[in-house]
């Protein structure tokens, strides 16, 4: 099988999950060759999982129900970068687990569900099989696994009882395509913000265990965690940034991040819904931005809305943060230019839309 290379959105990097994916029998994670290669910290014990305190202990719940023989299967639901497969993991070292792990657009066909039945079977250990981005999987493939989790059958073929583990991003698209696949997840988990104390303390952590022989002062710890956007994958790329350019500063302009944690295109997103006179539909907003309506509502609109940057009602309009946080920076003249571009897709934009609706 070829590698599984996902492409991670939310902040522009490559991640290589071919270890990850065990069906085809890669059980270890990492580089298995004669080069010395750095992997990212992965929690070992629920003490080093920093944050989502109730969903920890909603964790215990289900390792004690498989050790009982009650398999309370689960979803997480939450941001990219937020820890989900790591909760997920951490399960699975708890019950001496077997882990396959798989995304959910990668199953496609009888054979890849075959696969995955067989391994399971196969199996000598209990067995938590883990389908991230549960969303990406086509409807018609994701209703055969309605009787696959219900009843541990497939195709009349008997499945030995295992822990089924999902996460998505996007729940409402699972709710459109298969509600019933939602009714036979028993618990059903939500990945609350992280605060800055949890991030300097998952920061911390991963300075001790990946880069010992540095010494990363509390100020850059502080910086890092005011402007990764609270979540864990970003402030980890910017710490790991920092250890190879010394410079908090230039990593953050690297980064495109001007300030607290809001990027350039979260600022031309911003612009645009300030120049707006009225609500903007998403599609506009995109637009408006340079971004494909998709990615600006997986990526960008979620913090935006969260933090109160903008509200929807349900089109799209600006805070009074927002606007605060544009003063700050300059506002109009920082982005005179970019602003003048903006304002004519926005015209263009609203052109198209009248002439339809007449």
């Amino acid at each position: 099988m070829q590698n599984k290379i996902y492409i991670n959105q939310d902040f522009f990097t490559q991640v290589d999950l071919t270890p990850f994916y065990t069906l085809q029998g890669q059980s270890k994670r990492g580089y298995s060759g004669n080069g010395k290669v750095k992997g990212e910290f992965i929690p070992q014990k629920f003490d080093d999982f920093i944050g989502q305190e109730d969903s920890k202990e909603i964790a215990h719940t289900i390792i004690k129900g498989v050790k009982l023989n009650e398999y309370l299967h689960f979803m997480i639901d939450s941001k990219p970068g937020m820890g989900k497969t790591s909760m997920c993991n951490l399960i699975a070292k708890e019950l001496n687990a077997e882990f396959i792990y798989t995304i959910g657009k990668q199953i496609e066909n009888d054979e890849d569900i075959s696969n995955i039945v067989n391994r399971i079977n196969n199996s000598e250990k209990e067995v938590v099989l883990f389908i991230d981005e549960l969303d990406t999987m086509e409807p018609k493939v994701l209703k055969i696994f309605n009787s696959i989790v219900q009843s541990f059958k497939y195709n009349d073929v008997d499945i030995k009882p295992f822990l089924f583990a999902s996460a998505t991003i996007n729940k409402d698209e699972i709710i459109n395509s298969n509600p019933d696949m939602l009714n036979r997840i028993h618990i059903h988990m939500r990945f609350e913000n992280y605060s800055q104390e949890e991030m300097i303390k998952i920061l911390q952590i991963n300075c001790k265990e990946q880069y010992p022989n540095y010494k990363v002062v509390e100020e850059v710890l502080q910086k890092i965690s005011l402007n990764c956007k609270y979540n864990p994958r970003i402030g980890l790329s910017l710490l790991k940034q920092y250890i190879i350019v010394q410079d908090v500063d230039k990593v953050f302009k690297n980064n495109g991040i001007i300030k607290d944690g809001l990027t350039k295109k979260d600022i031309l997103i911003l612009q645009v819904l300030a120049k707006a006179t009225k609500p903007r539909g998403a599609n506009v907003v995109a637009s408006g931005a340079g971004l494909k309506e998709k990615e600006y509502c997986r990526i960008y609109e979620p913090y935006l809305y969260e933090y109160g940057y903008i509200d929807r009602v349900p089109s799209r309009i600006i805070l009074d943060k927002g606007r605060e946080i544009l003063s700050k920076i300059g506002g109009i003249k920082l982005w005179k230019k970019k602003s003048k571009f903006i304002l004519l897709i926005v015209h263009r934009q609203n052109l198209i839309s009248e002439a339809q609706n007449r």
